[in-house]
């Protein structure tokens, strides 16, 4: 081809196409190049789409083991209850409210704490086996109503706009009642709201996600508390199957029972 030629080509539409398909994003240089009958290769696609995947992950929150903190704030029968959750891996730390004082839950591999921080007192019970072995198949220790109404069965019901995003709204009716659960529309299916139905009492309760945070989270602040509290040791999980409730707990109630005793 003489020089005159070359300079012709890389002036026509083929060079322009070749052009554009290096300066525009990927989906608008792929469609310019097929209407021009220009060849686009695989590898600069896939690198152009794993730095777009690169970095979509920088505005995800990370739920496994950098950590994430979460608050609730609940409405039903009994009042006004707020929770903070922390969790990282198998671990959680909660402080729940309720009629204003505080209490803490600590919850880690064999081990249930619950605290009363005001008299610095608690109970340290024994996990059964069945709540250890949920740990394996959970992404985090709390804000898990979406996994467990879908194996009990539940299904979506409709999609609803948010200013976050969509949100898919999934319901389960059974004899017990009726559970409704809103969760983001992605793969990590936060939950933002939670409702319960009572059909045996007629109760209600609603359960909100105020916010949802990635943290980095230092081990120590999931520390079992210091000799300087009042700490009773439940021997196993079935010597506090026969003995719960008794004098000698004298710090708050199971306030998330599942992690204790895990689902029937």
């Amino acid at each position: 081809m003489s020089r005159a030629a070359f300079r012709r080509e890389m002036k026509g539409p083929r060079s322009r196409a070749r052009r554009a398909a290096a300066t525009l994003p990927i989906a608008g240089a792929l469609l310019i190049a097929a209407a021009l009958g220009v060849t686009v290769t695989l590898p600069i696609a896939e690198a152009r789409a794993a730095a777009d995947e690169k970095a979509a992950q920088k505005t995800r929150p990370r739920l496994d083991a950098e950590g994430i903190y979460a608050m609730t704030m609940t409405r039903g029968e009994t009042g006004l209850h707020i929770v903070e959750y922390w969790s990282k891996g198998a671990t959680l730390r909660a402080h729940t409210t309720i009629s204003g004082h505080p209490f803490v839950t600590l919850v880690f591999g064999d081990t249930y704490y619950t605290l009363d921080p005001v008299f610095k007192r608690g109970v340290a019970i024994p996990r059964s086996e069945r709540a250890k072995a949920a740990d394996r198949g959970r992404r985090r220790l709390f804000g898990n109503e979406y996994e467990d109404m879908l194996a009990a069965g539940a299904e979506r019901i409709r999609s609803e706009e948010s200013p976050g995003g969509t949100l898919d709204v999934y319901r389960l009716t059974d004899d017990m009642g009726r559970r409704t659960v809103w969760v983001t529309a992605d793969d990590y299916r936060l939950p933002l709201k939670f409702e319960t139905f009572d059909r045996r009492t007629g109760a209600e309760a609603r359960l909100e996600y105020l916010s949802w945070s990635p943290l980095r989270l230092n081990d120590a602040f999931f520390a079992a508390p210091g000799d300087d509290w009042e700490i009773d040791r439940v021997e196993s999980y079935d010597a506090y199957l026969k003995a719960p409730g008794t004098a000698s707990f004298k710090a708050a109630p199971v306030i998330f029972p599942l992690l204790l005793h895990g689902r029937p």
